[in-house]
């Protein structure tokens, strides 16, 4: 034989039974079940776990970001300070609201502190309205109106100090003019009531120094409200009836500048070269009256050679003065320099005018980083937190004369003088 298996048989292999197929039953799938999917048709088979399955190349797996760690105001405020080599002096003390004797004193231990909030706060506990003798009610009265004007609040003022005033009719005369100065719509009349019971006084000493207050503040009053003749024309009276005066001569002067009277306000100034050399005042007055009638000429050089005859770098007014006069000749880093340097001599004493001034400066620079939120911080760690969140600028009379078109950003306004 050929080897080749007889006609009719394919193999040498006995033949086997055919069996239908049968029908595989899966599982039912339901919770626990270890079953494994069917995979679906036309789709790849699993890999084999820890060896990727040839020509296909396992999915990236995403990563999780890093946490991203807030600097705190610790941070910012010693950054505020390693570039100027110097060393952050340490911040006040502040007193715990919940470990202050809810009494007057108490309260002024906050009020120093520059915690208006906690001082309310204390205003609104049940042992700060128990009865006590008048002396103590005029005092809590006293810092609790305070703290409302500081957190611009001025309504909430008017009436604590209405309140006390129908209590206890032998109130001080600080609070009766405080009372006056922020009763809104009618401030005015109330302080020209006040004005003409000082007036009546018998006491002479006395009575003038009263007469000056009430007169400034009345004057203040009209400038807020835009209504310039009636304010020159108090101080005009009251400068003719204390010629020597520097205090009324010199906000005489800056009336006058606020409401474009420039030409008057350079006699005043020159009143104030002929008082004697000894006058209280006098040297302070004709550093900032004749630097403030430069600016309003356009003289921003002139004025920087006025201001910078005070040598006292702790004077945070006239630093920011200065400021304003860099920022007038297009120098805008030197204003920011150099008020960020008084910031850093005497953070305690930093305004809220140099305040608001610095943050429009850094809002001019082309690449300001974070300095605006460093500020913050500085300004919550030496000044509470009431100064950075309750500032903001009065708005300027009208006949200011003003910086140079485009000078600063839209939205913020001009940086203010400080007078």
């Amino acid at each position: 034989m050929d080897g080749r298996p007889p006609p009719g048989l394919t193999s040498l292999q006995p033949a086997r039974r055919q069996v239908a197929p049968q029908p595989v039953r899966m599982p039912a799938q339901g919770y626990g079940s270890q079953s494994p999917k069917r995979p679906q048709t036309g789709s790849p088979a699993p890999a084999q776990q820890g060896r990727p399955q040839q020509g296909t190349s396992a999915p990236p797996q995403a990563q999780q970001a890093p946490p991203v760690k807030r600097e705190t105001a610790e941070s910012k405020v010693r950054r505020f300070y390693v570039d100027s080599g110097l060393s952050a002096p340490p911040p006040p003390a502040r007193p715990d609201v919940r470990n202050v004797p809810v009494t007057s004193h108490g309260a002024e231990q906050l009020a120093a502190a520059g915690d208006w909030s906690g001082v309310l706060r204390m205003a609104a506990t049940p042992e700060w309205r128990q009865q006590s003798p008048p002396a103590e009610r005029v005092r809590r009265a006293h810092v609790e109106a305070i703290a409302y004007i500081k957190v611009k609040r001025p309504e909430e003022a008017y009436r604590v100090l209405s309140s006390i005033s129908a209590d206890c009719p032998d109130v001080p005369f600080s609070l009766k003019l405080l009372r006056a100065s922020v009763a809104g719509h009618t401030a005015a009349e109330q302080l020209h009531l006040l004005l003409a019971a000082v007036n009546r006084e018998h006491d002479a000493p006395l009575a003038d120094q009263r007469r000056k207050a009430v007169t400034l503040e009345l004057a203040k009053c009209y400038l807020a409200r835009n209504d310039a003749a009636p304010a020159l024309q108090v101080l005009a009276a009251l400068a003719a009836q204390y010629p020597t005066d520097t205090r009324v001569l010199q906000r005489y002067s800056i009336a006058l500048l606020q409401t474009g009277h420039v030409h008057e306000a350079q006699r005043q100034c020159d009143a104030l070269v002929e008082l004697p050399v000894d006058t209280p005042g006098r040297e302070q007055a004709l550093t900032t009256i004749p630097g403030l009638l430069a600016t309003c000429n356009g003289d921003a050089k002139g004025a920087f050679t006025h201001f910078a005859k005070n040598k006292d770098a702790r004077d945070c007014a006239n630093t920011n003065n200065m400021a304003v006069s860099f920022m007038y000749n297009k120098h805008v880093p030197h204003a920011v320099k150099l008020l960020e340097q008084t910031a850093r001599v005497n953070p305690e004493g930093l305004t809220g005018v140099a305040a608001w001034n610095l943050a429009t400066l850094y809002d001019m620079m082309s690449d300001p980083g974070d300095r605006k939120s460093v500020l913050e911080a500085v300004a919550a760690t030496y000044k509470g937190a009431d100064f950075v969140s309750g500032y903001q600028p009065a708005p300027v009379a009208r006949g200011v004369s003003g910086p140079p078109a485009g000078a600063a950003p839209a939205g913020r306004g001009h940086p203010h003088r400080s007078t």
